[in-house]
């Protein structure tokens, strides 16, 4: 399956942005909060105009996003480490700031275990990004083709670690546990 740009704006070229570790840090998830609702786009109000340069931006979501276990700025560790975890009004400031795609597979992403993690994929896409790490079903490719201006590029997300103490088996099967 080959993703295509809604928008094409040349042919024949493209300017892909990448981006490191979008990571919802505790600071920030608190500096972008007023009246317990989360206001994340004012953060990346600046991005938004580089990345608004770019035919197609991709970045490495280096967090899990569901509502099932404490946010990262409610609880920042767990089992002694980093815990990151993002509300998913974060999402939504993502698609403001310009990004098209994510990298999922990092030491975060099973940060709040295997049904955080699941939920992350099902938020991510339901808010309709391109991803690749990460996946619903053992049947979807592991790697992201773009069609970018008639330019195919593939996009490939690995990791050698995760944080959690989860079952190796778990993460090969991990949709059998939901269907």
């Amino acid at each position: 399956k080959i993703y295509c740009l809604k928008k094409p704006t040349t042919q024949n070229k493209a300017v892909i942005m990448c981006a490191g570790d979008l990571m919802c840090e505790p600071a920030m998830s608190r500096a972008m909060m007023f009246n317990q609702r989360y206001f994340f786009e004012h953060g990346f109000e600046k991005v938004k105009n580089v990345l608004n340069k770019s035919d197609f931006a991709i970045a490495n979501l280096e967090t899990t996003v569901t509502d099932m276990v404490p946010y990262a700025h409610e609880v920042h560790r767990i089992e002694g480490r980093y815990h990151c975890n993002a509300p998913i009004e974060y999402l939504d400031a993502l698609r403001f700031a310009g990004f098209d795609a994510f990298a999922q597979a990092n030491n975060h992403n099973a940060d709040a275990g295997a049904d955080g993690l699941i939920d992350t994929v099902k938020n991510v896409h339901d808010k309709d990004f391109m991803h690749t790490g990460l996946f619903r079903n053992e049947e979807e490719p592991r790697f992201l083709l773009v069609d970018i201006n008639n330019i195919k590029v593939a996009f490939l997300s690995y990791t050698e670690h995760i944080n959690r103490s989860l079952d190796k088996k778990i993460l090969n099967i991990i949709h059998v546990l939901k269907n």
